[in-house]
């Protein structure tokens, strides 16, 4: 009786391990090619990697981190401050999270005054303010008008 018991209580466990393995390999090989490709900088590779992981383990704050970076490193700055945010409400005390967020809000807001400026009349009382914010704004983020400023800090 016993022997039974073990016998489906280690049937019961392996059952379980089972579940662990998404299509493509397991959990921990599909987490190990992700950090691969994010590593390497392959990061259109590593997008469905990474949204795959955010499937199979959503409340790891970690994985939706991640996730945001690669979203701002291929300038999909609406995702990936959704993915930060997410990665938030899982860990408000993400110190990374927070940082990588405001940094992809600043380069948008730069983007919209420098836009701004561009397209609005020279004679607008607001164009000189959208060239003064800017300014101020890139200055902030440690760049000079003109400087790609694609991706999301890595820290």
């Amino acid at each position: 009786m016993t022997s039974r018991l073990l016998l489906v209580s280690l049937l019961t466990m392996l059952g379980g391990c089972a579940g662990l393995t998404p299509r493509g390999g397991d959990l921990f090989e599909l987490q190990q090619r992700a950090a691969q490709a994010y590593q390497e900088q392959h990061y259109e590779a590593a997008l469905p990697l990474y949204r795959r992981l955010t499937e199979r383990v959503p409340g790891d704050a970690l994985v939706w981190f991640r996730l945001g970076n690669v979203q701002a490193r291929l300038a999909q700055p609406d995702a990936a401050i959704q993915s930060y945010r997410r990665a938030l409400l899982l860990n408000p005390k993400l110190g990374k999270a927070w940082y990588n967020m405001g940094l992809v809000q600043l380069r948008e807001a730069a983007a919209t005054y420098t836009e701004m400026a561009a397209n609005i009349e020279p004679v607008d009382p607001l164009q000189p303010r959208a060239l003064h914010n800017a300014e101020v704004l890139l200055e902030l983020l440690g760049a000079e008008p003109g400087q790609d400023h694609a991706g999301a800090a890595e820290r």
